[in-house]
């Protein structure tokens, strides 16, 4: 994974060959650490470790890179409460999502969130959900 990200900032990636790509980078960790014996594993917890990697050596310098574009972000508690909250957008599993626990999202209730998170901003990168990180007086 590291080397495909210092590879790929700039290479055309379609989000469908990205999403492949963070799945099996995603098991993999996981599987690093059932082997090990780390407490906790799930694959919300093993995107986020992806999302934050991408973050600090892509997004963070190269916002409009192609890899920014098509990675996802790191979703946590206070986004998934904040974004759950603005009744400005429209989805029907908006006020749910904020009784998301993210590090106990398995793969399927991952990419659910993430196919939600992609109807909503319908065409943007989905670093723009990164807007709700900060906590809200609500």
């Amino acid at each position: 994974m590291v080397e495909f990200v210092k590879e790929n900032e700039e290479k055309d990636i379609s989000q469908s060959d990205f999403d492949k790509y963070h799945e099996s980078w995603c098991e993999s960790i996981m599987q690093t650490w059932e082997r090990d014996e780390i407490k906790g594993v799930s694959y919300g917890r093993a995107a986020k470790l992806l999302a934050v990697y991408i973050k600090s050596m892509i997004v963070v310098r190269n916002g409009q890179s192609k890899l920014s574009a098509v990675a996802h972000p790191p979703i946590d508690r206070m986004i998934l409460k904040n974004i759950s909250n603005d009744e400005g957008i429209k989805h029907q599993n908006r006020t749910g999502w904020k009784e998301i626990n993210w590090t106990k999202m398995n793969k399927s209730e991952y990419k659910n969130l993430i196919n939600d998170f992609r109807q909503v901003l319908s065409g943007q990168p989905l670093w723009v959900i990164e807007k709700y990180w900060p906590i809200t007086n609500d």
